[in-house]
């Protein structure tokens, strides 16, 4: 049993390196076109299928320069030419526009272009949700039961676990929980 737990963890270690060596590459491709004028960035996570992140550098007008993207399932995909996109107008791109076997890389296209659109026009570009906002949390807590709760701010939870209420340091007879 020990050793499945080490060969999980060193497993869990080298997929954090290979995803940090993975996001470097990325953040280097992205500062190289940055460095060479405006990019449009887009982007579409897979889930299980292969996600897809898109870069588009333009000129002023908004004409692709160069499109680089990245795309696969594992953390070894490395960023490469996405040609094909040259001489054509950003805000005009849709999903239409990309492979129809990469449904994901043709989302992050659309997505590059929309973002492109608001930018131009002025609008917020929001940033998509986490997955606990869609699941409707505000805020992620550890709580913890303590055998003493009076020293502690004590967090008054319904039946489901979200938070109702907080009481700092109460007196005893006001204590309904122990959850600190």
């Amino acid at each position: 049993m020990l050793a499945l737990i080490i060969v999980v963890g060193i497993a869990f270690l080298l997929q954090g390196f290979f995803s940090f060596l993975q996001m470097r590459h990325l953040s280097n491709e992205f500062i190289r076109l940055r460095r060479k004028g405006k990019v449009a960035f887009g982007r579409k996570s897979g889930g299980f299928r292969a996600g897809a992140v898109v870069m588009f550098r333009i000129d002023d007008d908004g004409i692709i320069q160069e499109g680089r993207m990245l795309s696969g399932l594992t953390a070894f995909a490395k960023v490469r030419p996405l040609d094909g996109f040259e001489g054509r107008c950003i805000s005009s791109l849709t999903a239409a526009d990309g492979p129809s076997t990469h449904k994901n890389l043709c989302r992050a296209i659309e997505d590059a272009a929309l973002t492109y659109r608001k930018y131009t026009n002025g609008e917020v570009i929001e940033e998509p949700p986490t997955p606990l906002e869609k699941a409707g949390a505000a805020v992620t807590m550890a709580l913890h039961a303590h055998d003493a709760p009076l020293s502690y701010g004590l967090v008054v939870t319904d039946s489901r676990g979200f938070v109702r209420s907080f009481l700092e340091k109460p007196p005893w007879e006001q204590v309904v929980t122990d959850l600190v």
